[in-house]
């Protein structure tokens, strides 16, 4: 693979621009539901599906990955997300921006997998704790920087402009790294691909999000939608640890720093996405904030977390995870 650094620069591109897109309608989210008439709940969707598309795919593309490609997946994850991209800016009612939203997670989701995969591989031996912390930095970066830019974006050129920025940089990031990175890792095509795992999977994630998004967990309906999840969850478990080629390996689960980070991770995403997002809409919708008084009253959370990660992935390399 070409230099490290510049392998850095082509996934750091592409996972900053996949994380700003994760937050850029939360602030926005109220002129995006005023102007394409839509209520609260139904718009609430065009930050879930994003998340929502991401999150269902992330094992199912980082198996493929390994079979296919890390490089090729990310790639074509780069203009998934432009195409998407300008689908979403010219949708003309809010069902159109959710269907393009979660296109554009299809995308979102083939960058973040393959990102870190391509990043690990590059840095492997030496300096892996600093190319990950700078790695986490785009992420953490795109994800509170979203919030300041939509409310700049917003009052001067309006929702759309939020999509639209992304078409350039989709577009040059998908030829680069096509022409800056090469595959290092064999190909795994002879294994088979977990179909029934990854639907097993991703339907039970889906029924868990409607049945925690679609009133009191104490109702018929939604109580209904968690149990099924669960069961699916198990069902998942039973038919990855008795099959020859699994979507998942849960023996991964027996080293305790990786379990250990996953929860971590788990336990931080759901604190900050819900912070944020009622953050925001309480400045815009109670307090009465234009969009960019609202994005600019969260730019201390952003300093904070994108000061901490590289200083974070250097206290790795030196004292360990």
């Amino acid at each position: 693979m070409e230099g490290r650094w510049s392998v850095l620069t082509v996934t750091t591109i592409g996972i900053f621009m996949a994380s700003l897109d994760a937050s850029l309608l939360v602030v926005g989210l109220p002129v995006v539901i005023n102007e394409l008439g839509a209520d609260l709940a139904t718009g609430s969707w065009l930050i879930t599906i994003y998340r929502l598309a991401i999150t269902i795919l992330l094992v199912p593309i980082g198996r493929l990955g390994d079979m296919y490609g890390r490089v090729r997946l990310y790639s074509i994850g780069y203009f998934i997300f432009a195409l998407s991209s300008l689908l979403c800016a010219l949708s003309s009612d809010i069902y159109q921006l959710l269907i393009f939203r979660s296109i554009q997670g299809v995308g979102g989701a083939l960058m973040f997998v393959n990102s870190m995969a391509i990043v690990t591989d590059a840095f492997a031996g030496r300096g892996l704790g600093l190319g990950i912390g700078i790695n986490q930095i785009a992420i953490n970066a795109g994800t509170v920087i979203g919030y300041t830019l939509s409310g700049v974006v917003i009052s001067l050129y309006g929702w759309r402009a939020l999509f639209l920025i992304n078409i350039p940089i989709g577009v040059f990031g998908g030829f680069w790294a096509r022409l800056r990175l090469k595959e290092t890792n064999p190909s795994l095509r002879v294994e088979r691909f977990d179909f029934t795992g990854a639907i097993i999977f991703s339907t039970s994630l889906i029924l868990l999000m409607l049945g925690l998004t679609s009133g009191a967990i104490t109702s018929s309906i939604p109580l209904s939608l968690i149990i099924t999840s669960l069961i699916l969850l198990t069902l998942f478990i039973i038919v990855e640890k008795n099959i020859v080629y699994p979507m998942l390996d849960f023996k991964l689960f027996k080293i305790r720093t990786f379990t250990a980070g996953n929860i971590s991770n788990l336990l931080n995403g759901l604190s900050f996405a819900s912070l944020a997002f009622l953050i925001s809409v309480y400045l815009e919708i109670v307090a009465g904030f234009s969009p960019i008084q609202a994005g600019l009253s969260l730019i201390p959370l952003e300093l904070t977390l994108i000061l901490i990660g590289p200083v974070s992935g250097w206290l790795s390399d030196k004292i360990g995870a």
